[in-house]
């Protein structure tokens, strides 16, 4: 994939429109689509190609992998063994004749994929989720419908077109689902048609649906991100929460008094009111807050490609450390970096799927290093005459977490 940047994860997905113009004209208001004249601009995140070999190579198993045509269903007893395994003859019978096929948590077998979708939490935060889609041509695999989650469409391959329908739903909870029957999504009132390096993004509750072109021989592969950021209600949620651990009155059943009561009683209304007053939001909100990043970074994706294999230019033992700290800097992997915020003297620093936690001394030396980018390793180490006590134990930390990594002065 291309990069214009220092971090790929901008360019990559709303290139060339700025985050600011996303946040404030098209997030979660109206949909976007981004046309380039780069037909190779995903070619790096996948291919047919690719996909074609996975499925000629691996085992590939019912759900992760499904078929749909036009808005049905295809029963998994027409292409799968009982055990939920695909025959693949029977499988591309299927898709010759006009079914899309669907392979979800597609960044489980593809590296790059798993690496799109951690640039997308690191831009629009919470967890992203990847799934493939392959329609032939001239065929459609869903009927009109919303999603309750945002999504970004990005076209690797062909042309589809996407069609858009009057009647939305504002801003749908992530946790409900999509419910199609009785459902009427109105008159079309728009019609996108993406080509090979198109980015469309689709709030959630817009109502839509999408054909492969007829107008050429070449299937259509696009990927789509699904976006789940936390909501303004599940901070709120949050909040009282917090608050009830530590006020012993939030933790009490309503009174038999308010129960019973026609509406709600002056005492249910000032106890309620005096712990959300200022003092007390002002106190919880950045714990709260801290919870949610927190949370979003553990449940960052991590597959087993980058679990397993280790970093090539880190040392792997703590004696290669020690042999090559003198001679190096530790640089941050802006990639694999989340955020850091400071509370109650822990520097808390979020990578995907780890919390790190350090105190002083060494809070500030690792906030700096953030903040900077790099720094030497004796920074952290010291000197042999003058070491800096737990100072390897950290430089071990962030280059085990992925963090940080070594590199020849």
């Amino acid at each position: 994939m291309k990069q214009t940047t220092a971090l790929p994860y901008e360019p990559c997905l709303l290139h060339p429109v700025g985050a600011d113009i996303f946040n404030r004209e098209y997030r979660e208001r109206q949909p976007l689509h981004i046309q380039r004249s780069d037909l190779e601009y995903f070619s790096d995140v996948v291919s047919l190609a690719k996909l074609e070999s996975v499925f000629s190579t691996a085992s590939l198993y019912y759900p992760d992998v499904q078929l749909t045509q036009a808005g049905c269903d295809i029963p998994a007893s027409d292409y799968a063994s009982p055990a939920g395994l695909i025959d693949p003859s029977r499988f591309f019978a299927r898709y010759v004749a006009g079914a899309t096929v669907i392979v979800s948590g597609s960044d489980r077998l593809f590296p790059q994929i798993a690496n799109m979708c951690r640039q997308a939490s690191r831009q629009f935060g919470g967890a992203c989720r990847a799934n493939l889609y392959l329609s032939p041509p001239g065929h459609q695999g869903f009927a009109a419908h919303y999603d309750t989650h945002d999504v970004l469409v990005l076209q690797i391959s062909g042309h589809k077109t996407f069609r858009l329908y009057k009647n939305n739903v504002a801003l749908p909870f992530p946790d409900t689902r999509f419910e199609p029957a009785g459902f009427e999504p109105g008159d079309s009132t728009e019609e996108v048609a993406l080509s090979a390096g198109d980015t469309f993004y689709i709030p959630r509750g817009f109502t839509h649906d999408a054909c492969a072109s007829g107008d050429s021989e070449e299937p259509s592969l696009h990927l789509t991100l699904g976006l789940y950021p936390p909501l303004i209600r599940d901070v709120l949620h949050r909040l009282v929460d917090k608050l009830a651990d530590s006020q012993l009155d939030l933790r009490r059943s309503i009174n038999y008094a308010d129960w019973r009561y026609d509406g709600v009683s002056d005492e249910l209304r000032d106890l309620v009111a005096r712990h959300l007053k200022q003092g007390n939001i002002e106190q919880v909100l950045p714990l709260v807050m801290r919870d949610i990043r927190d949370d979003a970074a553990l449940d960052g994706l991590s597959t087993a490609h980058q679990v397993a294999a280790p970093f090539a230019d880190t040392p792997g033992s703590s004696s290669d450390l020690a042999a090559s700290k003198n001679e190096c800097r530790l640089l941050l992997r802006q990639h694999r970096y989340l955020g850091h915020e400071t509370l109650d003297d822990t520097l808390y620093c979020r990578t995907f799927g780890q919390v790190l936690e350090f105190g002083s001394p060494h809070r500030q030396k690792v906030e700096h290093w953030l903040n900077t980018g790099e720094a030497t390793a004796v920074y952290f180490t010291g000197t042999p005459k003058e070491p800096q006590v737990g100072g390897s134990e950290v430089l071990q930390s962030l280059l085990d977490s992925g963090l940080g990594r070594l590199h020849p002065t």
